[in-house]
């Protein structure tokens, strides 16, 4: 039984690592998942780090499914500390994360903007 329970530890685990190593964060900012499929626009990358703010605005845009994004994020934020205020907005500590959605040639652009409150 003891061992049954280790390999079932290891199991989860390995499992836990893997899907954890899997998620893709902006360059330079950790706590900013991105959606698989989605690329970031590096031209447009705007990042402006303090010791007491920041300011970030980063697009990204892929061909993907709006619904299953839009899912991720309402999903994924609150595990990184933002709450919700609504499906768009998100707030933690002094600062506010906003998500601009749009819809172009069956491609789906992301505004994913971070000010100071």
């Amino acid at each position: 039984m003891k061992k049954l329970n280790f390999v079932y530890i290891l199991i989860t685990l390995v499992l836990s690592f893997k899907l954890h190593s899997e998620i893709k964060f902006i360059t330079g900012i950790e706590d900013l998942p991105i959606f698989d499929s989605l690329e970031v626009d590096e031209d447009n990358l705007i990042i402006f780090d303090k010791a007491d703010s920041r300011l970030v605005t980063v697009n990204l845009f892929g061909t993907v499914n709006l619904g299953e994004v839009k899912d991720y994020y309402e999903n994924i934020l609150p595990n990184f500390g933002w709450k919700m205020i609504n499906k768009k907005k998100y707030v933690r500590d002094s600062e506010i994360l906003n998500l601009e959605y749009e819809t172009k040639n069956k491609k789906v652009y992301l505004t994913v903007k971070i000010k100071p409150k």
